[in-house]
């Protein structure tokens, strides 16, 4: 998610909801930046909603609660924001040692999109739940995948290993 739609997020967004075939799942509705045409749902897997709810929970937060909110001493139990995700995200990325300044909270939707396509995701499911209106956005990624494989010689060595 970019910061813009996490901040944005409210306890109510995160929901569980039936699939085509009868099966409850956790959808993550967000909203888009700019226009709600840019809205979306994603599905979502317990490993996320597990800690979300906990954090609802400890902080007793109601339908229509920020799904995230400020704990610094000024603004505390605000709406977090866009600002305050990013500062996190830059303390915990200097805290596994990362710490350049081309690296930021954006990178993980970059992270995430390049490791969904190297386990197999095919461009239209990245593409959705990036929220990319554009396939040829998202195609950026799968080039360089395809890049990366080339370099290392996937294809070669796949076909050296039949031999």
């Amino acid at each position: 998610m970019r910061c813009v739609e996490v901040a944005r997020a409210n306890v109510r967004d995160l929901r569980q909801e039936e699939n085509d075939k009868g099966k409850l799942i956790w959808i993550l509705h967000i909203q888009g930046k700019g226009r709600y045409s840019k809205d979306r749902a994603i599905g979502v897997t317990s490993k996320i909603v597990g800690p979300i709810s906990e954090y609802i929970e400890e902080h007793m937060l109601q339908e229509d609660s920020p799904l995230f909110l400020n704990h610094s001493y000024i603004s505390n139990n605000t709406r977090i924001t866009e600002v305050t995700i990013s500062k996190i995200v830059k303390q915990y990325l200097r805290a596994i040692g990362i710490d350049s300044k081309k690296m930021t909270a954006h990178s993980l939707r970059h992270t995430f999109a390049i490791t969904a396509i190297k386990n197999g995701a095919d461009r239209l499911s990245v593409q959705a739940a990036l929220g990319h209106a554009r396939v040829e956005t998202t195609m950026t990624y799968q080039r360089a995948v395809e890049e990366e494989r080339g370099r290392e010689g996937t294809a070669i060595r796949l076909v050296d290993n039949v031999y």
